[in-house]
């Protein structure tokens, strides 16, 4: 396995630390990328770098998948995730929920195109991208 990006946080009480790993299957070209409740904990530079990984790693025909909550079109999804974004931007003010039309633009510049969007439990959403041209050459 190769990572391709990581976020840290502290919890509030800093008894706790959360270590959430982005690793992609292959460093040759991997066919799927997964990751879940991180894109909201990471500052908005390791938002961009997670991209930018997955856009040299990801293959011709492969998908990111991304779970988690997201804003859309500016606003959130339910009060509760207002209130979450909240306390995360208390605890981290580069961290809180992203809008889904910014990271879209991310997946775009890598060459990923939105093929699905799903409500899930607990306000949060399963988003798939696609790649469907050549991957980049892995550094």
């Amino acid at each position: 396995m190769q990572c391709i990006s990581h976020a840290t946080c502290d919890t509030s009480s800093g008894s706790q630390r959360i270590v959430r790993t982005i690793c992609a299957i292959s460093p040759r070209g991997s066919n799927a990328v997964y990751s879940a409740n991180t894109l909201h904990i990471m500052s908005w530079t390791e938002v961009e770098a997670f991209f930018s990984g997955v856009g040299r790693l990801l293959a011709a025909g492969g998908v990111l998948v991304v779970y988690g909550p997201f804003r859309c079109a500016g606003r959130f999804t339910s009060e509760s995730n207002a209130g979450f974004d909240r306390s995360l931007r208390e605890r981290d003010p580069a961290s809180g929920i992203r809008d889904i039309e910014a990271v879209n633009r991310l997946a775009a510049a890598q060459g990923l195109v939105l093929t699905a969007d799903h409500a899930m439990p607990a306000n949060n959403q399963l988003l798939v991208w696609g790649r469907n041209g050549p991957v980049a050459t892995v550094r």
